[in-house]
């Protein structure tokens, strides 16, 4: 994967030869396909190389999944992006997901004003609740059931 990329910008081979093949084959963009070769490393468990690629592209979310992985540095890194970011409700969330901690999510719909399902993904007391009232009014929805048990 790794010549893949280098090979892209390879100049041995003229460009008249090459134009011939242009529309022959689907070539995903370059940073396309070095994020793919990130998520290769991730996979092959090359963590520290992958977070050089992602880090090189600025897929900080991907960042900090990868520094979670190494339990390393991860709420540095989101609190750094947040110190730049105050106002994006993703970073929130990653931080309460790095944390564990439900205000930073309680944050994050503050700042996305209610519109982050991520951020109300974690909502599990509201979720019950709902659930519990959607049971009462009619008893026999399977799925609500199923839905409670499930939180």
């Amino acid at each position: 994967m790794d010549k893949l990329v280098q090979g892209v910008r390879d100049t041995s081979v003229g460009v008249a030869k090459r134009i011939y093949c242009c529309y022959g084959v689907h070539f995903p963009s370059i940073p396309k396909l070095r994020k793919e070769y990130g998520d290769l490393l991730v996979s092959c468990g090359l963590i520290g190389e992958a977070i050089k690629v992602y880090e090189d592209l600025e897929l900080w979310d991907t960042v900090i999944y990868c520094y979670c992985l190494l339990e390393k540095k991860a709420v540095e890194l989101v609190k750094k992006r947040l110190a730049e970011r105050p106002s994006d409700s993703r970073l929130w969330c990653s931080l309460g997901d790095v944390t564990n901690d439900d205000a930073c999510y309680e944050k994050a719909l503050e700042v996305s004003e209610n519109r982050s399902a991520r951020a109300k993904a974690r909502d599990v007391e509201k979720a019950i609740a709902g659930f519990t009232r959607s049971v009462q009014l009619d008893p026999d929805n399977g799925e609500a059931w199923n839905n409670i048990a499930c939180l």
